[in-house]
């Protein structure tokens, strides 16, 4: 059986609100790792956040996907990558995940 995602009416998109949490979260995370996407203005916001490198980096990682989980679609998990760097010859692990385009973001891109 295939697993299709719930797509939100606007009105839906419209009811989401940030948390106070939420809130603190991004303005202080978009001062680092932290991205807000928007293709057009037509278009709502999301929320791109990652972390390259460590392997301590992770347990923070966990905690602000977990804070932003409700803003990600049903199906999501993060994504990881790997990318080798020929200059040193090391390889680095990237970890990040995107949240739905909502209109509650775009008070921050703008």
């Amino acid at each position: 059986m295939e697993n299709k995602r719930k797509l939100l009416t606007t009105k839906e998109r419209l009811a989401i609100n940030l948390t106070s949490l939420q809130e603190q979260s991004l303005v202080g995370n978009l001062c680092g790792d932290g991205t807000l996407r928007r293709k057009n203005m037509k278009q709502n916001t999301k929320l791109t956040f990652s972390q390259s490198g460590k392997e301590n980096k992770k347990e923070y990682f966990n905690h602000i996907y977990q804070i932003f989980k409700p803003l990600c679609t049903s199906n999501h998990s993060p994504n990881i990558y790997s990318r080798l760097d020929p200059r040193y010859n090391m390889t680095y692990t990237t970890i990040s995940f995107s949240t739905m385009q909502l209109p509650c973001f775009n008070v921050y891109f703008d």
